[in-house]
């Protein structure tokens, strides 16, 4: 192995011995590094001196840096700028990449400048961009280590961090390392890159190293090295209290007191001051700079000061001898440090600033200086030339799309929206932008935002020629697709009937079709199976007519889905799976997503969970691979597995799936809410809070508040809160009875099964009055189920194994309801009731089926055995819930068993399902030496959210209700040692 730790090249580095050794460790293991800092302290230049180490030990550098151009950011720009820099000094090294990659290809600097897109419809998928960039590293590696460098990524956008999670969470093989750095001062409370960085500290291999102020001795040394001068112990200790320990701030103090002037009151004036002290040519290149971004190439300075080689050499070198610009590359210029670029950015005058922007811009628009539309776009819009800022804008965000950074793409959009009203934009233009700012927004993950985008656009579409109407449609179409995966209070039946009528149907067109399709969908929706036939029949006519691949697939898509609502539902899953084929062949990702969500969704229905969770896996791997991680079937199905690994009894899977904190706010509600139901099982004491926090997204969407709403029921009901918890299930009801513009929704029955057991579980401590009125409100629930199951159903559907389950479910709570209240009935009854249910929990004996509510089936039916005498009946289904819950960590249930005063098999630490795993172990001796979970986290230097699985899995293993009692089993079977 190469040593990294060789001395050279960093002799003025002060005080960074720790910093720089934990960096070269990383080097030597080919690991990952995430370096923070306040802005200042002296990052550059601790990875300036790791740089040149680890060329010295043979490493290939590959270095790039963020820039704050906030919504005008060219996706991917350090990627871009580190291979830029390494085909410019390593040609050959970059040959063999253009030829095996060609995404690769398109991130170089000059494939993406302005008219470079020959083809915006070719694009690629975020994940074939991330792989060939691993790729290229590895191929790097091979003839030499490589080693690669992003700074400043408080800067960067969306697609770039993106990547970096994509590097970071890989092994990169023996020969790669990634360095990354951030200003941690920058980070707000709400900054997108927080909840980034923490995922990334969580992953292996990655050192989250943190650069802090210099301590006093080392800022002395550094006063010392830097001023060659003699100043007084007073002079010293005002630099020190100045600086904080900052280094940047230390140095430009130190260089005010080379003119003999006094420390300025602001660091601003401080930084200004030493500008100002330059010729009119040097501050000119540097306000040019700072135009540019903090670097510019040496031609686009010539260019743009109109100075002569000469000239423009002389003002360069007095800047860079002032310490103000440095060299950043071969022929590249840029601030010495990111502070002194804004401080000179915010000087500028408006008039002076509007007149620099405009020369950059003409000088894009001429192509005399190289850059981006995105760069285009910022420069016309600060030179207030909103035309030209409006055209390179809706470039930009075509660019942004080719390249699979759909959040960027959205971005550039929204400022050409803005910009339209200002720069009479037609109406054609108007909604050209408009269904591309939508199309982004929900690649991007923001589906509500995609809707409002194009309902903005209508009241400005006069809608009176043959094509407005045309246009009128093309916005009706987009919207009602879009509005598809939502829950909003609009009738989409209508508004997609209204762009089909827009729509003549002679003779064919796409308009047509797509209009079709989508208007199909929404009849199915509203149970009108015929008319959904029918048009989706045309739909797919009109799509093999001009053949129309994506079309024709999506309106197969649609018809296969209508096959489940006939008594065939087997030929609707082999329609699926052509229909899968035909979408993935046409390259369409919409209908492909939507093409294998739908399978993964008719599986599920028919209680076929494997190939349903295998699907719903494919829609979030194809969702990626397309740069649509977000987007509404990919989200969806995430979520999706979540429910199907709770369902299935893989309850530390869901939440590993669930712990998304990178999500758009609408996807991490859904999966904190699906997550919610194994926290309810494992009985975790926290749920009233994280529902609260959920009910925000009431007003939104209806699956959020069932599967958030129906948790925090269950956690009511274990808290004996019985009052409080139906309250909250006769809120859920109404609030998705609106939702989804139908009161007798098919998950009613599950909510209604699941009070019934609550009031029977009331019903056994309660008072004679007491028991009345649990029983009148019983019958009401039941008489509901009833209701529901006549008038719930679209047309030609079925029940699933699933809806079955929870129908025998309210049978037998509601018999369990009677029995406890003191009605006649026959035991025998209770019995076959809970019989009846248990097997359907099986899901028709498949080997699947629903494992959490099978084993409290179970235990029901072994208070059903029990109530007959039945003792060893009772405690065969009492072992084998109990066995389920241990293994589930379903504290909730144990408790429940408990009750029943049946034999319970004594922990024991070696033998059995409570088993203790060696950390497991370890937490249960500190919880039993009266730890918290705090204490517990800090001591074995893991997380809280690690501590209390581990307590939930120690208490479901020894059968415990608490930690005292679990305290106490643990001493009683030896587990302390």
């Amino acid at each position: 192995m190469e040593d990294v730790s060789a001395s050279g090249g960093v002799d003025e580095l002060i005080g960074r011995a720790v910093e720089l050794a934990s960096l070269e460790d990383v080097l030597r293991t080919r690991g990952a590094a995430v370096v923070s800092g306040d802005a200042g302290v002296g990052k550059t230049r601790l990875i300036s001196a790791l740089t040149g180490r680890a060329r010295e030990a043979g490493f290939r550098v590959l270095l790039g840096h963020c820039l704050p151009f906030g919504g005008g950011a060219l996706p991917y720009l350090p990627i871009s700028e580190a291979f830029g820099r390494l085909a410019r000094e390593d040609p050959d090294a970059v040959a063999p990449l253009r030829a095996q990659l060609p995404e690769i290809e398109r991130l170089l600097p000059q494939r993406r400048l302005i008219g470079a897109v020959a083809d915006e419809t070719d694009r690629i998928g975020s994940a074939e961009l991330f792989q060939a960039v691993l790729s290229a590293l590895l191929i790097l590696a091979e003839s030499r280590p490589a080693v690669l460098v992003v700074e400043d990524v408080h800067w960067a956008d969306t697609s770039t961090l993106d990547l970096l999670g994509f590097l970071l969470a890989r092994t990169l093989g023996d020969d790669v390392a990634v360095v990354v750095t951030y200003r941690s001062d920058d980070l707000h409370r709400r900054h997108p890159l927080r909840p980034v960085v923490n995922e990334w500290g969580r992953l292996p291999g990655v050192v989250r190293s943190s650069v802090p102020p210099l301590s006093d001795d080392s800022m002395r040394s550094l006063v010392q090295q830097r001023h060659v001068e003699p100043m007084t112990e007073h002079a010293i200790e005002r630099v020190l209290r100045r600086a904080g320990g900052n280094a940047f701030f230390a140095e430009q103090l130190l260089v005010s007191f080379d003119d003999g002037e006094s420390v300025p009151a602001e660091l601003a004036d401080l930084l200004l001051a030493r500008v100002e002290r330059l010729s009119g040519p040097a501050r000119l290149v540097v306000r040019i700079t700072a135009v540019a971004g903090r670097t510019v190439s040496h031609p686009s300075l010539r260019e743009l000061t109109g100075l002569e080689d000469t000239e423009l050499d002389q003002a360069l070198r007095e800047a860079v001898d002032a310490h103000v610009l440095a060299r950043s590359s071969a022929n590249s210029f840029g601030f010495r440090h990111a502070l002194l670029a804004e401080a000179v950015y915010d000087d500028l005058l408006p008039g002076e600033r509007v007149r620099l922007h405009r020369q950059f811009a003409d000088a894009l628009g001429r192509t005399t200086v190289v850059g981006t539309d995105a760069d285009l776009a910022r420069h016309a819009r600060a030179a207030l030339d909103l035309p030209l800022a409006f055209e390179a804008g809706v470039r930009a965000g075509q660019e942004a799309m080719y390249i699979g950074a759909p959040a960027e793409a959205l971005s550039h959009y929204e400022v050409a929206l803005e910009l339209a009203a200002r720069v009479a934009a037609s109406d054609e233009q108007l909604v050209q932008v408009s269904l591309g700012a939508a199309d982004a927004a929900a690649a991007a993950g923001h589906q509500f935002r995609a809707v409002h985008l194009l309902q903005d656009v209508l009241p400005s579409l006069p809608g009176d020629g043959d094509g407005d109407k045309l246009l009128r449609a093309e916005v009706l179409v987009a919207m009602s697709r879009h509005a598809l995966p939502l829950d909003v209070a609009e009738d989409y039946f209508e508004i997609s009937g209204e762009a089909l009528r827009l729509v003549a149907a002679d003779p064919s067109t796409a308009l047509r079709g797509r209009a079709l399709a989508v208007h199909a969908r929404f009849a199915h929706s509203r149970g009108r199976i015929d008319d959904a036939i029918r048009h989706a029949g045309e739909a797919r006519a009109i799509a093999l007519e001009l053949q129309l691949p994506d079309l024709a697939a999506d309106a197969a898509t649609t018809l296969a889905g209508l096959e489940q609502r006939t008594a065939d539902p087997q030929r609707a899953v082999a329609l699926l799976e052509a229909s899968v084929a035909e979408a993935a062949a046409s390259g369409d990702v919409s209908t492909s997503l939507r093409s294998l969500h739908s399978l993964g969704t008719l599986h599920y229905d028919l209680g076929e969970l494997a190939p349903a969770r295998s699907a719903f896996e494919r829609v979030v791997q194809r969702g990626r691979e397309a740069g649509q991680p977000w987007s509404s079937y990919p989200a969806d199905a995430l979520r999706m597995t979540v429910q199907i690994d709770y369902v299935t009894g893989h309850w530390d899977d869901a939440l590993l799936t669930a712990d998304s904190p990178t999500a758009p706010p609408l996807a991490l509600a859904l999966l904190r809410s699906a997550a919610m139901a194994v926290r309810a099982g494992r009985g975790e004491p926290d749920l009233e809070a994280v529902l609260e926090e959920l009910r925000a997204w009431w007003s939104t969407d209806g699956m959020v508040v069932l599967l958030s709403g129906a948790s925090g029921f269950e956690a009511l009901g274990q808290d004996g809160r019985l009052d409080d918890a139906l309250d909250l299930h006769d809120e859920m009801v109404a609030v998705i009875g609106e939702l989804w513009q139908n009161p007798w929704f098919q998950a009613r029955i599950r909510l209604h099964s699941l009070a019934l057991g609550m009031l029977a579980d009331a019903a056994g401590s309660a008072s004679l009055s007491r028991r009345d009125a649990l029983l009148h409100r019983g019958e009401a629930l039941r008489a509901d189920i009833d209701e529901v199951r006549e008038k719930g159903l679209l047309p030609r559907m079925t029940h699933g194994p699933e809806g079955r389950a929870w129908l025998r479910r309210g049978t037998a709570e509601w018999r369990r309801l009677q029995w406890r209240c003191g009605r006649s009935l026959d035991p025998q009854e209770l019995v076959e009731a809970w019989q009846n249910t248990v097997e359907a929990f099986t899901y028709g004996g498949s080997g699947q089926g629903h494992v959490f509510e099978h084993a409290r089936s179970q235990a029901r039916l072994a208070a059903a055995r029990q109530a007959t005498g039945d003792q060893s009946g009772a405690q065969l289904d009492a072992d084998a819930a109990r066995s389920t819950a241990r293994s589930l960590g379903a504290v909730p249930l144990l408790s429940e068993l408990r009750a029943l005063s049946l034999h319970r098999p004594a922990a024991h630490p070696n033998t059995g399902p409570a088993r203790l795993t060696s950390r497991e172990q370890q937490v249960l001796m500190l919880v039993s030496a009266g730890r918290s979970n705090r204490e517990i986290a800090r001591t074995l230097f893991i997380s809280d959210k690690t501590v209390s699985v581990h307590v939930s899995n120690i208490l479901a293993k020894l059968g415990a209700a608490g930690r005292t009692e679990a305290s106490a089993i643990a001493r009683r079977d030896g587990l302390l040692t």
